[in-house]
């Protein structure tokens, strides 16, 4: 089918990641996951379980 669309890729570009800072709901301390932009601010700025995520830079190869 030519006008087929990827409904998975379009929802995960709208996604922002937060890594959290303690245990929530069943996410623990460390995981990463994506919730839609609203969310991802409320469990930042308003219950205070998760930060941004910002992956890890790699190293320049020696």
């Amino acid at each position: 089918m030519a006008n087929e669309t990827k409904p998975a890729a379009k929802t995960a570009d709208k996604l922002t990641p937060v890594e959290f800072t303690k245990h929530w709901t069943r996410y623990n301390k460390g995981e990463v996951a994506g919730f839609k932009p609203d969310e991802a601010k409320r469990l930042i700025e308003k219950l205070k379980v998760a930060k941004p995520y910002a992956p890890a830079k790699e190293e320049p190869k020696k």
